[in-house]
């Protein structure tokens, strides 16, 4: 049924139709994908909030830039699922932030040109159901079948 869909990744015990998505993301893209599902989509964009994770490695920084960005579509009312996600990229065991200017993009993205480097994405899931709400994280690739994956048309 197109505007509802079920959460595959929920344990059994609480699976629920999901009639709606608060999709925390800046993302142009990220919000193009959600949108695509035919979903009723809310986009919050949660502010950066990059401090407190020095000495982190790279997944758990993407996981905590996740966890930070998803608290901000709380609370969630029953039916809602809330998706963030933050990607980060590794070159030489340097973690490039996000480039603030055009020409620092071009700087980047000439350093990581032709080079070997790394990508992280952190992606985080909340869900409410009866009244109360649940964070789930994940730490592997983020890409659209994982996304298709965890939300199957019902």
């Amino acid at each position: 049924m197109r505007g509802e869909a079920i959460f595959a990744g929920m344990p059994e015990r609480e699976i629920v139709r999901v009639r709606a998505i608060v999709l925390a993301s800046r993302s142009p893209r990220r919000q193009a994908l959600i949108q695509a599902l035919g979903i009723p989509v809310r986009v919050v964009e949660p502010p950066d909030a990059e401090e407190g994770i020095s000495g982190l490695l790279p997944m758990q920084v993407a996981m905590t830039l996740a966890a930070r960005k998803i608290r901000w579509t709380l609370p969630l009312s029953p039916g809602s699922l809330a998706l963030s996600a933050d990607t980060i990229v590794v070159i030489d065991g340097e973690i490039l932030g996000k480039p603030r200017t055009l020409t620092e993009a071009r700087l980047f993205l000439q350093r990581l040109s032709g080079r070997w480097h790394q990508v992280y994405t952190g992606v985080a899931l909340a869900w409410a159901s009866r009244n109360r709400c649940t964070l789930s994280q994940d730490n592997r690739p983020y890409n659209r079948t994982l996304l298709t994956n965890r939300l199957q048309p019902g």
